[in-house]
Parts: C-alpha cells; sequence; structure tokens
C-alpha cells in the first residue's frame, strides 16, 4: 500500500526561493527537502555532488544495468 505523507516546510524558505524567481510549487516542494537558497537548485553539473558521495550509488548503478540488459521498464525518481 502506497502511503503519501505531506512534508511540514518552512513559509520563511517558500518566500525566500520564490524572491530569487523560483515558481510556487518547486518552491514548496525544495523548502520541504530543506533547500532555502535557490543557488543549491542549480542544475549546472559543476554544482553536483561527487558520485562517491552518494548513498547506495553502486547499487542503483547495478539495479540500472540490469534493467537495461533486461529491457526492462524502471521508473527513477
Amino acid at each position: 500500500m502506497t502511503i503519501i505523507r505531506q512534508r511540514q516546510y518552512s513559509q520563511a524558505a517558500v518566500q525566500a526561493l520564490q524572491s530569487a524567481g523560483v515558481p510556487s510549487l518547486l518552491a514548496r516542494l525544495f523548502a520541504a527537502r530543506g533547500i532555502d537558497d535557490a543557488a543549491k537548485t542549480s542544475v549546472h553539473l559543476g554544482q553536483l555532488l561527487p558520485p562517491h558521495t552518494l548513498t547506495h550509488n553502486q547499487q542503483m548503478a547495478q539495479l540500472l544495468a540490469d534493467a537495461i540488459a533486461a529491457h526492462t521498464k524502471l521508473l527513477v525518481i
């Protein structure tokens, strides 16, 4: 059974993100994940975390490789 939980967020963080030009919905989503600075939402490659710092990245790489090899669908969120 899927359980959907609504995360609490800081209204101040939402306002700060919106003031920086982040759309309202994204501002609420980011704030609910603890992001309060628009600079932390950068999608430039130089801003990404190094792969070795990601939790369980080796297991995910294997899962992805297996799914590709088996031609199965995989949803990545």
